[in-house]
């Protein structure tokens, strides 16, 4: 069983930092891991055509909006089960990730069945070409198929990350990575007796190399060799406990449908820019995407050490934990940043063939690259607030950011202006540079330190 817990005893600067590290270092390659899966998608679709790149960009952008929003019940779970893990109570750890896996089976079911009904609705919305549109559906819709397990993998690697487990999901996203590499490649392009299913060999690959991972972190919880057990006896309903998940969860819920709105409405807009400028934006997202794994990861370790911290009644050092969580993030992103400016024009060509799209595509990467360090503070601070249960915090700062920043200037940037795409990605700077002003003053305030589960 492996487990960081947060020692009682103010930390020396040094020994924070290994702990931070120790817990980030496994999330940061677990988080790389996972969006290795929609690069692959995309690398591989990207050489069949602008058509097939919008299609798979689009469709795994619904498809993360969807399960972040549904993945708010494994980070309710996730805080509850770090203040257990904090003040050492592994058995009552045990009985919420029980709860919630009952639950997490309940929703990946329904979102199994809406996904496959209603991708061409949600297709529909969007200004695509037919070729496009009928790309997207079917893309979706074979996702929808292992939607299921790939929840249940997002919930229970959350709770084990709330645990102070980083390194198993690491191997698992290591694990199902590889497989899909491999039936990626075989099933876009028909190698290895394999048909040659195109954009739906690519969801195809996601959908089998997903679901073998869930299915073997399933057994291992079952089996009782981790950091709490799953146990058939815990899994029956228990309103009370239900209530505190959703409690803590049901915030991060509403922020994630927000932010998944905002995102869908910021995709409508940027559609009306033509089929090659929205691959490019598609293709520098998907390339800047690197950067959000160490934040990520930095994210994940501040959420767990502020949990834990609290857990064992210790406020000062789950602050201290924090800043010191920002410091390491902050620099990680910034040299991803350096990085981008310096290699966006190669970067980019990886994904696509088409100088329309290798052309814009660069310019956002390099514009992506300046917003990296408010970009980091925002994510590690998020982290934090949901490790404390004070999610309602953390959905102010983001329906702030979206819905009071990003998508108005892109509507005046697209359609008043018409400034084009490169102004786009300067508005994303101006929205983190004020999410990063907003979440700075609720961190100083400190109520997130009483913040009951």
């Amino acid at each position: 069983m492996v487990s960081t817990l947060v020692q009682t005893e103010k930390l020396t600067p040094s020994a924070r930092r290994k702990l931070i590290l120790a817990l980030a270092w496994p999330a940061v390659l677990e988080m790389m891991l996972h969006m290795m899966v929609g690069i692959v998608d995309t690398a591989m679709a990207g050489h069949l055509g602008p058509e097939a790149l919008s299609a798979v960009g689009l469709g795994n952008q619904i498809y993360f909006s969807c399960v972040f929003i549904f993945e708010s019940v494994g980070i309710g779970a996730s805080a509850i089960v770090a203040r257990y893990i904090g003040a050492r109570n592994r058995e009552r750890a045990g009985v919420i990730a029980s709860q919630t896996f009952t639950l997490g089976i309940i929703i990946g079911g329904v979102l199994s069945l809406l996904g496959y009904i209603f991708s061409p609705s949600i297709m529909g919305v969007f200004h695509l070409t037919p070729e496009v549109r009928n790309l997207s559906i079917d893309y979706l819709r074979t996702l929808s198929y292992g939607w299921g397990f790939m929840l249940l993998l997002f919930i229970n690697t959350a709770m084990l990350r709330g645990a102070g487990n980083t390194r198993l999901p690491m191997i698992l996203a290591a694990f199902a990575n590889i497989l899909n590499i491999f039936f990626n490649y075989a099933l876009i392009f028909g190698k290895f007796g394999m048909p040659a299913l195109g954009v739906t060999g690519a969801a195809w690959g996601t959908v089998i190399s997903q679901s073998i991972g869930s299915i073997v972190l399933i057994f291992l919880l079952f089996k009782g060799s981790l950091n709490f057990k799953i146990t058939l006896n815990h899994m029956h309903y228990n309103f009370l406990t239900t209530t505190r998940i959703l409690r803590v969860g049901l915030p991060t819920a509403v922020e994630e449908s927000i932010l998944s709105t905002g995102n869908l409405i910021s995709s409508y807009f940027l559609t009306h820019l033509g089929t090659e400028y929205f691959a490019a934006h598609q293709v520098a997202n998907r390339v800047e995407s690197l950067s959000y794994m160490p934040g990520f990861g930095f994210a994940l370790a501040s959420a767990a050490l502020v949990g834990q911290s609290l857990g064992a009644k210790n406020p000062a050092e789950a602050e201290a934990n924090i800043w010191e969580t920002v410091k390491l993030a902050v620099l990680s992103m910034s040299l991803m940043g350096v990085f981008f400016f310096l290699s966006a024009p190669h970067l980019v060509k990886i994904f696509s063939t088409d100088i329309t799209v290798k052309s814009a595509g660069a310019t956002c990467l390099r514009i992506a690259a300046l917003e990296q360090p408010f970009l980091s503070f925002v994510m590690v601070l998020l982290g934090a607030l949901r490790g404390s249960g004070a999610t309602t915090s953390a959905l102010m700062v983001s329906a702030l950011g979206i819905f009071g920043v990003r998508i108005p200037l892109f509507y005046l940037v697209i359609f008043k202006w018409q400034l084009g795409l490169t102004f786009v990605w300067w508005a994303m700077i101006v929205d983190w540079a004020v999410r990063s002003l907003i979440i700075f003053i609720i961190i100083r305030k400190g109520k997130w330190k009483s913040k009951k589960v």
